[in-house]
């Protein structure tokens, strides 16, 4: 654009422009399909009832039909369906999700590494797992409400390696922690790592020398935490034929 040109964008004009393009960045990482998007834009520019509507006014209904006031509307639904602007800075990573959805697969994301299910424990694998299940762009721009199939596809991975996961309360978690450390003390019997009378106190001991009482896992989320992760260490050291699946 030339100089003279700019000196004719006016600030209403440089307004509009953001919000178009918010807008469309919306539409793409909240995976919008080209239905969904132009209903939601007829939504929020018309007075019409989309069940009424004909094709053609359908047609009409673009954001670029739309005012600056319906655009800011249009927006905040966006917002509303997970959608969030963050400025890029070069070098920056961008933020984690973490509605509770998010944080609830972030962790089993951590325990399935822990379990050897899968590689890598950082949030840009989860991320790029994420993507693949949910069929979106960037999962912290994705629907929400979708995030159960992201969890849902945890669970299943999870039992496919010997861990049911279980749902629920803060007591039933601690039974799901030691689910999960008996799955990897089983990985480690069936690598020769561990003796299959061993129980997981035992386990811990004799392969890292740190002692825990059997009845203390039983009480204590943290406790069963550092046990997966000192026993996931030695999964991962001494039994690397593990098969991990992501």
């Amino acid at each position: 654009m030339s100089v003279a040109a700019r000196a004719f964008v006016t600030p209403g004009d440089q307004r509009r422009r953001g919000l178009l393009a918010k807008v469309h960045i919306a539409k793409k990482q909240l995976g919008l399909s080209d239905d969904d998007y132009r209903a939601i834009i007829f939504t929020h520019c018309s007075a019409t009832p989309i069940e009424q509507a004909s094709d053609e006014d359908l047609a009409l209904a673009s954001a670029r039909n739309a005012t600056d006031d319906q655009l800011e509307r249009i927006v905040q639904h966006f917002a509303q369906r997970g959608f969030k602007t963050v400025a890029k800075v070069p070098g920056r990573k961008a933020p984690a999700a973490d509605f509770p959805a998010a944080k609830k697969a972030r962790a089993l994301w951590i325990s399935l590494y822990q379990l050897g299910a899968v590689r890598n424990r950082s949030d840009a694998a989860l991320e790029a797992f994420a993507k693949r299940q949910m069929q979106v762009e960037n999962w912290r721009w994705s629907d929400q409400s979708m995030s159960y199939r992201l969890i849902e596809a945890l669970k299943a991975m999870a039992k496919r390696h010997g861990w049911d996961v279980g749902e629920g309360s803060h007591a039933k978690l601690i039974g799901s922690k030691y689910r999960l450390n008996r799955a990897i003390l089983k990985k480690l019997v069936d690598a020769g790592v561990a003796h299959p009378d061993w129980r997981v106190p035992e386990a811990l001991f004799r392969l890292t020398g740190e002692e825990v009482r059997e009845i203390d896992l039983t009480l204590s989320i943290e406790l069963q935490t550092r046990v997966s992760q000192l026993l996931g260490d030695v999964l991962r050291d001494r039994a690397p034929m593990h098969n991990p699946e992501a």
